[in-house]
């Protein structure tokens, strides 16, 4: 009797596991670091998702740095995480650095420093930047 249970759970175990892998998989998160993404957006027009690490929030008065990343692949082949500055008081984001890991195995690449390149922008209702905003601030 034992016996045929432990039968019967440890497919649906190995189901479960599968399913998790394919699903971050689909969604472009490297299994080992897919537990610290939580989407805040959802895109219909592009099918995109947007996913934010709550743990890389670091706050320092009305300024704010979160890293996000969305479910697209650039290439393919690369996943890219970005470093955003928040600024809580006058409602902007800032894109500071991408990450640029490997889509398939989640090796790191390289960063590329975007001080400089982007400037704060409105981050208004109803936008990705306006709910990264709003569960940042």
């Amino acid at each position: 009797m034992t016996m045929g249970t432990s039968r019967g759970v440890l497919p649906r175990i190995s189901v479960c596991v599968m399913a998790f892998l394919f699903i971050t998989a689909a969604a472009g998160l490297h299994p080992a670091t897919a537990q610290q993404w939580n989407e805040f957006y959802f895109h219909s027009g592009s099918g995109t998702h947007f996913y934010m690490d709550p743990s890389s929030v670091q706050r320092s008065g009305s300024i704010a740095h979160v890293k996000w990343t969305d479910s697209n692949l650039q290439g393919g082949v690369e996943k890219l995480v970005y470093l955003a500055e928040v600024n809580c008081g006058a409602r902007t984001i800032q894109s500071l650095e991408v990450a640029r890991y490997n889509a398939q195995s989640g090796a790191y690449i390289g960063t590329v420093d975007l001080r400089g390149r982007d400037t704060p922008h409105g981050a208004g209702p109803g936008t990705m930047a306006g709910y990264l905003l709003g569960r940042v601030c």
